[in-house]
């Protein structure tokens, strides 16, 4: 009985600290410009009539609007993402598993199955809560990007 709980924990990957480093809602750091910041429609009224210092200073008195990507890993294995461009959303839901951990580079190692696609992903672990990634749907980018635990 006790074997068949462990293989099950570890088959989950409860028995390994690196894949718990994984799990957790990560956000786009606002540093990664990258992606476009949908702007409001005063803001871009604003920005059209007036110099850039001011409509900046007008868009910092806005709300702040919601992060602009967003990965959540699960501890289930489950994974979803959300990705905000230009005011559309888009998400995308799948798995992903634990696959390694390089102690000297600093580096996990996860495969993620994202709309039937598998990709394998290199996760930069700069902090506990900061990680650098290209981000599982886009895949294609070949960029790593800086996310926070949030």
């Amino acid at each position: 009985m006790v074997g068949l709980l462990a293989i099950v924990l570890l088959s989950v990957g409860c028995g390994d600290p690196n894949r718990a480093r994984v799990i957790g809602r990560w956000e786009i750091d606002g540093g990664d410009r990258w992606l476009d910041r949908s702007e409001s429609e005063d803001s871009r009224q604003l920005s059209s009539n007036r110099d850039e210092q001011a409509a900046e200073e007008i868009e910092d008195t806005l709300p702040p609007l919601p992060p602009r990507m967003v990965v959540k890993f699960y501890r289930s294995g489950a994974l979803e993402t959300e990705t905000r461009i230009s005011g559309s959303i888009s998400t995308k839901s799948g798995s992903w598993q634990f696959v390694s951990f390089d102690e000297a580079e600093k580096t996990i190692t996860i495969e993620c199955d994202l709309t039937n696609q598998v990709t394998t992903h290199e996760l930069f672990i700069k902090d506990e809560n900061t990680i650098q990634m290209v981000p599982p749907n886009l895949a294609g980018l070949q960029r790593k990007l800086t996310f926070v635990r949030k």
